[in-house]
């Protein structure tokens, strides 16, 4: 940035200053009050729209900036391809530099606060400095960049996706997180492993596992599975012998009771026998019974009064008497219902007979049967050798289930070993990981990778500076501390912190591509100091290094016999050079 004109009317201790500059470097002079330090601060504010000089809360104080009585105050600068000017008391700014790059103009805005306010850089926070050298040397510290270099560094691929998108809010934020991540993995390592976590002995460590053998397993398996067999074999065995048992038994039971059923038959065919003979007998004796008794009765006649014949009186009506052919014999009639009882005794006694003589001749038949296909009893001895033989099995399948049982058990054990092993090595592996995402994130990993590609270029230009102006080298530590021939910059003196942060700022003019700083109050330096910036800056313009410089400082007269680079003005009542037009 080469300016060429700076016009400036009734601002601060400015009441009209109109300057076409000729030279790279502009020399502002005069006593104090006359106006040096507003004519700077009035450039500030037409390139920034910012006042430096107080704080400012509302527009409604820009009042305040006007010199004397002056209604209105403004501020205009040219340079090569750009303008930017002021208006007062609106506070109107405008800043427009055409042909950069939206990157370009990026940094130039960033920059520029610091080169017109050489102090600002030392007054900012580790923070603020940090923030404004990774903006200026356009290091990307985008979440995608970090994950990158993470992913260079050889960090897991799954945690690189936790944590490199909370770089987005602070490195310190991803660090906290993969910190977290590294203490959850290491408690997740004592739950399994029972122990406190150690870096050492978590390597390689392995849970206790007991001896188990799958060939052991499989024999007992094979023989709980041979025992269960026989076991079914030896049951259904001695299951038939016993209903062999039971079979036998109940069919000698049956043939005793068909024996005796069949004994009966001759003693039942001769009392049916006799019962018939009685039956036939009784059977007579109830038919002449019942014809002698089935005759009419006599009746009651008497004499007829008249004629002295048998009459009967029906209806009250006489009728001749007629004596019936039979008479019934009432002796018969009265034994008759006697007859008949034991008549049907007889007949029930006679199919009695009939039956139990049925069923005594069936119990024969189904003795031939029976005897035909007898059931052969086993011997109490076979018997109980085949329960003797379950027992035995069974007391086989207890011991071969309990040795399985066993088996089964060591293979648990030894599986859950296998696993606490798996899950530790996990664990170790994942605190490890952490541990690697830890220390790229800490302050002294990539924070400080990414800080040292900012440094590098800008401590080596604060070393060029430091070569050309024969001053104390200054240079900027990881931790944004700023030192000044190896000691604190705040421990500097006055002269030593103006000489540093002019450094600083011309560091930052050429780095950011601005080539522009304001220098006020050099008066600060002694003689050798002036000479040494004077020669410092004539160097710069000399090489191409800076395109424009405004020094300002009290002196008692406009210095002479400078350099041809160098435009001196002298500032009275702050008043220098003429309108452009007055000037034509």
């Amino acid at each position: 940035m080469e300016l060429s004109r700076i016009s400036i009317e009734g601002i601060l201790g400015v009441r009209s200053a109109h300057l076409s500059l000729s030279a790279p470097i502009l020399l502002l002079t005069g006593e104090n009050g006359a106006g040096k330090s507003s004519i700077i601060e009035a450039v500030k504010q037409a390139m920034t729209g910012v006042v430096t000089r107080t704080m400012i809360k509302n527009k409604g104080q820009l009042a305040g900036l006007l010199h004397d009585d002056f209604k209105a105050g403004s501020a205009f600068l040219e340079w090569d391809g750009g303008r930017a000017s002021v208006i007062l008391p609106k506070g109107t700014q405008s800043f427009e530099f055409p042909g950069l790059s939206m990157a370009q103009a990026s940094v130039m805005q960033a920059a520029l606060p610091y080169t017109l306010d050489p102090d600002l850089f030392a007054r900012s926070t580790p923070d603020q400095r940090r923030e404004f050298l990774y903006a200026m040397m356009r290091v990307e510290t985008t979440p995608k960049a970090v994950a990158q270099m993470l992913a260079d560094r050889g960090c897991d691929a799954d945690k690189i996706k936790t944590v490199a998108p909370l770089t987005a809010s602070s490195f310190e934020t991803a660090l906290g997180e993969a910190e977290t991540k590294s203490r959850e993995s290491k408690a997740a390592w004592r739950a399994v492993a029972g122990e406190a976590y150690g870096g050492v002995k978590a390597e390689g460590w392995e849970a206790a596992k007991p001896s188990a053998d799958p060939a052991a397993l499989q024999a007992a398996q094979s023989k709980v599975e041979s025992l269960t067999t026989e076991h079914g074999n030896a049951s259904r065995r001695a299951g038939e012998l016993d209903g062999q048992s039971k079979s036998a038994a109940e069919q000698a039971v049956q043939l005793a009771g068909l024996r005796e059923r069949a004994a009966r038959k001759p003693r039942i065919a001769e009392k049916l026998k006799i019962d018939e003979a009685e039956l036939a007998k009784w059977t007579a004796t109830v038919e002449e019974t019942r014809a002698k008794a089935s005759g009419a009765r006599a009746g009651n006649p008497v004499p007829c009064p008249h004629c002295a014949a048998l009459v009967e009186i029906k209806g009250a009506v006489l009728h001749p008497y007629e004596p019936p052919e039979t008479l019934a014999d009432p002796d018969a009639a009265a034994k008759l219902p006697e007859y008949e009882r034991s008549l049907k005794l007889l007949e029930t006694a006679v199919a009695n007979d009939k039956r139990d003589l049925a069923d005594a001749e069936a119990a024969a038949g189904a003795i031939s049967a029976l005897e035909a296909s007898p059931v052969t009893k086993p011997t109490s001895a076979e018997v109980d050798a085949a329960h003797r033989e379950v027992t035995r099995i069974i007391e086989e399948g207890k011991k071969a289930r309990a040795e399985l049982q066993t088996q089964e058990e060591a293979q648990r054990q030894a599986a859950a070993a296998d696993k606490k092993t798996k899950d530790a090595t996990q664990h170790h592996a994942d605190v490890k990981a952490w541990g690697k995402l830890i220390e790229a994130l800490s302050p002294d990993g990539i924070p400080a990778q990414l800080m040292q590609s900012a440094l590098d270029p800008l401590n080596e230009r604060l070393q060029v500076a430091a070569d050309l102006s024969s001053w104390p080298l200054v240079q900027i530590e990881p931790d944004m501390a700023i030192t000044v021939g190896g000691r604190e910059h705040l421990w500097r003196s006055e002269s030593e912190k103006w000489r540093a942060n002019a450094m600083l700022a011309e560091a930052i003019a050429f780095l950011s591509g601005l080539r522009f700083m304001v220098l006020d109050r050099f008066d600060v330096l002694n003689a050798t100091g002036r000479n040494d910036l004077i020669c410092w800056l004539d160097t710069l313009v000399q090489d191409g290094e800076i395109g424009t410089v405004i020094i300002a400082g009290t002196l008692k007269a406009k210095p002479s016999g400078l350099p041809s680079t160098i435009q001196a003005e002298w500032i009275e009542q702050g008043v220098v050079g003429q309108p452009i037009a007055e000037a034509a």
